[in-house]
């Protein structure tokens, strides 16, 4: 039983016995008034101050019998107007990692270590444990017997390309192709492809979607492709016999404004 179920009982006979107490003094003053004869206008005496104590006895202890029964709280009342559903939290920004995982997942399904699967020589281990230095000289092997391209990691970086991030110092020959670098090399590729610019406000999703499409042939085309033909989901470079958009440009969007 709660307490206030506990402290209603207990009040209840209170009030039992303040009444009969009450009852009692009544039926005194009544009989010594009978004795003296009947009264009409007379002072306050001690019979009235019993009374006044008995009633105020009587009062708190009904107040503490009410407050002892447990209340059910009453509904807020209604305004009349539905409940305004809190709009949802905005998705936090990932910075590029995101847009780093979009071109990553088309351009080599198979990792850091995937190569152009043309490729005439395999490199001697995989890339990753390699030095940029042994890259670009498998590469260079790779190309030499007659494979149609060099690209290599994640990425999917040429020989070409490779040896311009070496050249502006982005990294040196003995850095090791892991995939820390890998993904630093293709952040300064994005920065050559107007990142810092799109972030400043000075180019739009669609202009930088279009620049980076040219730095990766599995991003579509935004605006055209390397034909002047209008962008209709083809890569920069469709048409070359080697190269195709392996996504589209809602999914390509999504990722520029996760950036920040």
């Amino acid at each position: 039983m709660s307490s206030k179920g506990l402290g209603a009982i207990v009040a209840s006979g209170v009030v039992g016995a303040v009444v009969w107490a009450f009852t009692k003094a009544a039926k005194q003053e009544a009989e010594e008034q009978s004795a003296q004869g009947v009264v009409y206008v007379r002072q306050p005496n001690s019979g009235d101050t019993r009374k006044a104590l008995l009633g105020s006895i009587l009062d708190s202890v009904l107040s503490l019998a009410v407050d002892g029964v447990d209340r059910v709280p009453k509904p807020a009342p209604s305004t009349g107007f539905p409940t305004p559903t809190p709009a949802p939290a905005p998705a936090p920004k990932r910075g590029v990692s995101g847009l780093l995982d979009l071109i990553g997942k088309h351009e080599a399904p198979g990792g850091y270590d995937q190569v152009y699967g043309g490729s005439k020589i395999q490199p001697p281990k995989p890339i990753t444990s390699m030095t940029v230095g042994e890259v670009l000289a498998w590469q260079d092997r790779s190309v030499a017997a007659g494979s149609k391209s060099s690209a290599a990691g994640r990425y999917q970086f040429l020989r070409k390309t490779l040896r311009s991030l070496v050249r502006e110092g982005a990294v040196s020959m003995g850095d090791r192709f892991d995939k820390a670098t890998q993904d630093r090399l293709a952040t300064r590729l994005m920065e050559r492809r107007g990142l810092g610019n799109y972030l400043a406000g000075k180019i739009s999703e669609t202009e930088f979607a279009q620049s980076l499409s040219k730095e990766w042939a599995s991003l579509p085309a935004a605006t055209k492709d390397k034909k002047g033909r209008a962008a209709n989901g083809q890569s920069y470079y469709a048409g070359d016999g080697l190269n195709r958009a392996l996504t589209n440009l809602g999914s390509v969007i999504s990722a520029i404004r996760g950036i920040g």
